[in-house]
């Protein structure tokens, strides 16, 4: 079937005017993406985009491979992930509009399609086709404020995390597997079992769903864990030599032979050569620059982004013009390379864009790209500038700096270059003895301070937070926050580098020059987010305290202040945060009211929407109106007892929960809670009406069954106690939820306790 074309209108509809009357400077990537669409994906252009598709004869026909392409620029430019920009396709007018399918409310592609359409275009090299025809046609038309490019570039190259497709497995896992994988090869090739292959070399330990657990180590213990090593050294070595010398005619052959020679890779990366006189094995200290960590996905490598934030993958590098805002170029390399490759990696792309180093008058790159080729090329060009943060310098006017200190935060404490040490206050400025600073010898090297006093020192709250666990948060004035507000794409998760900054502040200007400040004010206070779902200050008030915002008191006005910085902050941090901001004498009262507003009664009682998972769904259309079943008093009950519920279960991660309550003799739903939104990560999904796995709702059709064919009683007793069963996959092993096991137990008992043991025990009932 032959990939069709991407028609959509090429006159602007008046719902089009509408939405491009409403973009913001932030949007204008929009507006140029719909005035160009049309050029950028002409006849020709689609025709090799066609061509990547097989025409056959059946099959459902794929969606328009052009429409498909902008969608990945759009994507790309959002940085939002397949689900959301399938969500955005559907419900964002801009997108929509971009896409030609404004006002159409189905999703113009799946999730599935986009992935596929990504894959195909990176397997037919089409990736960087389309990457440098849109470079072109904007400098071409002058578009998108290109007309800029070619005078004075102003290029910003960073980096950002990429995870890898491939598990990551520990050397004992990899290692099995490794060895596994030539094991089934070998079967294949040789056309046998591979379970009556294994049987014989002895290599049953491989075709354990997990090798470490059928290994069957403490692996705390030095000798069992030496023991196990031995145990799995001995099988891989017996299947890598009944490979060599009975079926030495396969071991030439693909894959065997990629596979024998990973797993030869993996065993010198990962173990110590044995030592002189025999020994227990040795898994290596330390990572090998280049360690696989992946069979499925073999080039992903270690990373770190940062020294406490560490990832698997790639690094994806990006160079942007900073006043357009257009990718130039961008390279993929493995995680622990250095910054430097991301950008050399990238120089024929930009090369072919014009933005080589004749063309860069700035360059805006962390300190790890000034070893790159063209940072250096730069840095010794006249006329261009490479701009860098600096690395902190140790004091100002030749004084002791921050370095010179020796701050430990084990013992919270700060010891002078003298020898002076002082206790410190995470979070706080602290000073040295005024005395003992008087008559140091190094005074002068110190401080300039007059009157006797002594050294300060401040403690950053960044060093606290890091300490405590916490967060780090960047600074951000009410400006930047409210074009984040008006622009969400500006302020997306996981974008907290100075080049999402520098947008942000850009952003800021932007609508500055346009706004009052009372303007800016007013709009911040109405869009502003709080807990839960509520946005604004007239919602915040009538969700958290029930009043309007002129009836709130004092009281009131604290703890809402209180929650501007971290609207999720527990009781006793909101309570000493609004005591400030009152500058209360007495706070018993102001932590009182805190612990009632985080517990999520009050806003239960207040909130107009107490269902609002099931208005979602009910209410599909404007100024519709539905009549339901639900009681007010037992929907509030509802929410009351799984907040609570939850808040018992913090310790096990459990963030959310749903309940739906019917009567049995009418079938009349009295209660339908989706969620309870308070710390949920995914607080607008209708936990009562989503798909899910049925789990342990299964059992009670089960027991029924064997119950029904006379085979069990709701009195026989089931073992509960471990067992193994072979299955086409290997070996299964079930487990219960509290991974203990109670013995001998009635079938009655152990559906009311939903033990899995029993249950799988059941299954395997026959005639």
């Amino acid at each position: 079937m032959t990939a069709p074309r991407w028609t959509p209108p090429v006159e602007i509809s008046k719902k089009e005017e509408r939405v491009m009357r409403r973009l913001t400077r932030n949007g204008k990537f929009f507006a140029f993406a719909r005035a160009a669409r049309h050029e950028v994906f002409d006849d020709a252009f689609q025709q090799e985009l066609g061509a990547m598709y097989r025409e056959t004869g059946e099959g459902k026909e794929p969606v328009p491979p052009a429409l498909l392409a902008m969608a990945t620029l759009l994507q790309a430019y959002a940085g939002v992930s397949d689900v959301e920009a399938v969500d955005r396709a559907t419900f964002d007018a801009r997108w929509q509009m971009v896409l030609g399918v404004l006002g159409e409310g189905e999703p113009p592609f799946s999730q599935g399609a986009l992935s596929a359409f990504r894959e195909r275009l990176i397997k037919h090299e089409m990736d960087r086709r389309l990457l440098e025809r849109t470079v072109e046609f904007a400098r071409r038309s002058k578009g998108f404020d290109f007309k800029k490019l070619p005078k004075s570039l102003r290029l910003a190259v960073d980096s950002r995390p990429l995870a890898g497709a491939g598990r990551v497995e520990d050397t004992v896992n990899l290692l099995g597997r490794a060895a596994r994988q030539a094991l089934l090869s070998a079967a294949v090739l040789a056309e046998v079992d591979v379970e009556d292959l294994a049987e014989e070399i002895g290599g049953g330990l491989l075709l354990e769903s997990s090798v470490k657990a059928g290994l069957d180590a403490d692996w705390s213990d030095p000798k069992q864990k030496a023991s196990a090593m031995r145990r799995l050294l001995r099988t891989i070595e017996a299947v890598e030599k009944y490979i060599r010398e009975e079926l030495a005619e396969f071991v030439d052959v693909p894959p065997l032979v990629e596979q024998l020679a990973t797993l030869a890779k993996l065993r010198e990366q990962n173990l110590d050569p044995e030592p002189p006189g025999g020994g227990a094995p040795r898994v290596r200290e330390g990572v090998a620059p280049d360690r696989t960590i992946s069979l499925s996905d073999p080039e992903m490598r270690h990373g770190r982004k940062s020294k406490s934030r560490t990832f698997n993958g790639y690094k994806s590098h990006i160079a942007t013009d900073l006043d357009t805002g257009v990718v130039l170029a961008c390279s993929l390399v493995a995680a622990n390379r250095p910054e430097r490759e991301g950008l050399d990696a990238m120089s024929d792309d930009l090369g072919r864009v014009g933005a080589d180093s004749a063309a860069i008058a700035e360059l805006h790159v962390d300190r790890g790209y000034t070893a790159a080729t063209l940072t250096q090329e730069l840095a010794s060009r006249k006329g261009a500038a490479v701009v860098s943060k600096p690395r902190p310098r140790a004091g100002v006017n030749g004084l002791f700096g921050k370095r010179d200190f020796k701050i430990d935060l084990r013992k919270k404490t700060a010891t002078c270059p003298e020898g002076q040490t002082t206790p410190i206050d995470l979070g706080t400025s602290v000073k040295f003895d005024p005395a003992a600073c008087s008559a140091c010898p190094s005074r002068a090297q110190c401080t300039t301070a007059r009157g006797g006093r002594g050294r300060s020192l401040a403690i950053a709250s960044a060093i606290k937070t890091r300490w405590t666990g916490g967060r780090s948060r960047g600074a951000s004035t009410l400006p930047m926050q409210l074009a984040a507000f008006l622009a969400p794409e500006l302020a997306q998760p996981g974008q907290r580098g100075w080049l999402a900054k520098v947008r942000q502040m850009r952003a800021a200007q932007a609508l500055a020059s346009d706004w009052t400040h009372e303007q800016m004010l007013e709009a911040y206070f109405n869009l502003l987010p709080l807990r839960g779902e509520v946005q604004g200050i007239g919602a915040g008030a009538q969700s958290l305290f029930g009043k309007t915002p002129t009836q709130m008191d004092r009281t009131d006005a604290a703890l809402f202040a209180g929650l501007l910085p971290n609207p999720a902050a527990k009781a006793e941090i909101l309570g000493k945060r609004a005591c400030r901001i009152a500058k209360a004498a007495d706070c018993t009262a102001i932590d009182a009211a805190a612990a009632t507003l985080v517990s999520g009664e009050r806003a239960t009682r207040f909130d107009p929407g107490l269902a609002p998972h099931l208005a979602t769904r009910l209410l599909d259309k404007p100024g519709k109106r539905v009549t339901t079943t639900i009681d007010r008093r037992i929907q509030t009950a509802a929410i009351v007892a799984l907040r609570r519920q939850l808040a018992g279960l913090g310790s096990d991660r459990v963030r959310d929960g749903a309940v739906v309550v019917l009567d049995n003799a009418t079938g009349d739903v009295l209660a339908y809670v989706g969620g309870v939104g308070l710390k949920s990560t995914a607080a607008a999904v209708d936990g009562a009406n989503a798909p899910r796995q049925a789990g342990s709702t299964l059992k009670p059709h089960l027991y029924a069954q064997v119950i029904e064919h006379g085979w069990l009683t709701a009195a026989s007793i089931l073992d509960d106690s471990p067992v193994q069963l072979d299955t086409a996959s290997g070996l299964y092993v079930p487990k219960n939820y509290d991974h203990s096991f109670k013995g001998p137990v009635s079938v009655r008992h152990a559906l009311a306790s939903s033990l899995n043991v029993p249950a799988v025990r059941a299954l395997v009932i026959d005639d």
